[in-house]
């Protein structure tokens, strides 16, 4: 029997799984991609028997490969946030899907694990913007204000390690940047002692020094903005008043284009 982890390679995705690890250890093949590649489950090549974590992944846009999964007779997990489409029925597939507006599939994880691991689950709601969501939980475990002022720049690194056009563009590929998360049951102390945040850190802070942000409209008009490492919140709320269809994609040598797509 073979266990595949197939997971979203942000901060939601990263930390979802990370709960389930620490709550059930165990050995096995992790797939994941890009912050765009949606496709990750067709890497799955299962036989019966096997089980399979899907997590921060559209169902939507996989449909084929779980029906193949448990017509194999393998066995499903599925933790989502995104619109699902038809869900299948079947005994062995286990589905945790929710599309509300303030929820992530890290929020799902722990609510399917009763907050055992909920501060992984404040990172992963920070990671998907639901700033109000993250404090309340977090404040309701007892996390200071620093602390989670610290976890909202951890959010921030593993979502800005994300993007690229291939795994050459990450600081960390991202199998790698699990595995150096998945020994710290509190996210403080990989913040603290962990061999990867302080390179994350770095890097983060060393791109947004010299940051440049091309946004191209219409009419082809292009406007240029110099962000110093602290503005790296101007960053996110001037990206989300566009109320467009926004692809932002880190590339090489601290260059990231910002894409307006019109409708």
């Amino acid at each position: 029997m073979t266990n595949y982890d197939v997971f979203n390679g942000d901060a939601d995705g990263i930390c979802a799984l990370q709960q389930l690890w620490l709550h059930t250890p165990k050995e096995s093949a992790l797939i994941t991609g890009l912050k765009r590649e949606i496709d990750l489950l067709s890497r799955v090549d299962a036989s019966s028997g096997d089980q399979i974590t899907v997590l921060d992944v559209s169902l939507e846009k996989n449909r084929a490969a779980p029906d193949q999964v448990l017509n194999t007779g393998g066995s499903v997990f599925y933790a989502d946030h995104h619109f699902p489409g038809e869900i299948p029925e079947h005994q062995n597939l286990d589905v945790h899907i929710d599309v509300t507006a303030d929820t992530c599939t890290s929020l799902i994880v722990n609510e399917c694990l009763q907050g055992a691991n909920a501060r992984w689950a404040v990172v992963g709601a920070f990671g998907d913007n639901f700033d109000q969501v993250a404090k309340y939980l977090g404040s309701s475990i007892g996390l200071t204000e620093s602390e989670l002022t610290q976890l909202q720049q951890l959010r921030i690194c593993l979502n800005y390690n994300g993007y690229g056009f291939d795994l050459d563009d990450l600081i960390f590929h991202l199998k790698v940047l699990f595995q150096m998360i998945s020994p710290y049951s509190n996210p403080m102390d990989f913040v603290v002692l962990g061999e990867g945040y302080g390179a994350l850190l770095a890097q983060f802070q060393t791109d947004m020094k010299i940051l440049v942000l091309k946004h191209q409209m219409p009419s082809v008009r292009s406007t240029y903005f110099q962000i110093n490492p602290g503005q790296n919140e101007l960053l996110v709320s001037w990206v989300t008043t566009w109320q467009k269809n926004i692809l932002i994609e880190r590339m090489r040598y601290w260059w990231i284009w910002v894409m307006a797509v019109t409708e």
